[in-house]
């Protein structure tokens, strides 16, 4: 199996847009935040529409011939100018099919990522994992990344 690796181009979105709902499904069963809502695949399809030809985000996908089977979005954003360095780079997301994973295609991405971060000077780096995505959580912390903040939420009645 020989994969490649590339940046997203328009004929990539609907291949894309099925790796992310099965992404969301995945999560989904874990915590009914994730359930997507009617319509979803339009708006996620024009949101990576805008990924593609932003000037601060990067996306990728991993292709088995023109298949797409991964894919990943990445941009670069600042903090509050009150910390000493406010830049820092963004993994939103990164999705593999179920039957390609723990093939070293998720690394692969994340070394393009890396590159493209130190291309744009984001030394830092930061992401989010669902708190019950343990293959997730486990992904990120084998490449070296660490908590530095709980995300803490709340729902309310109506």
């Amino acid at each position: 199996m020989k994969v490649r690796i590339k940046l997203a181009e328009e004929q990539h979105i609907p291949g894309v847009v099925e790796i992310w709902k099965d992404f969301m499904d995945f999560h989904q069963a874990k915590d009914p935040f994730f359930t997507r809502r009617e319509g979803a695949e339009l708006e996620f399809s024009n949101y990576f529409r805008e990924v593609i030809s932003g000037d601060d985000t990067h996306a990728l996908v991993a292709l088995d011939k023109e298949k797409v089977i991964g894919f990943s979005i990445s941009a670069i954003k600042n903090h509050p100018p009150v910390f000493t360095e406010t830049k820092y780079g963004e993994i939103i997301e990164l999705a593999i099919h179920d039957d390609y994973r723990r093939k070293g295609i998720g690394e692969e991405m994340l070394n393009i990522i890396f590159e493209w971060f130190d291309a744009h000077d984001a030394r830092r780096i930061e992401l989010r994992v669902a708190a019950k995505n343990m293959i997730g959580y486990s992904f990120w912390e084998k490449h070296g990344f660490v908590e530095y903040l709980h995300v803490l939420y709340l729902e309310r009645g109506a």
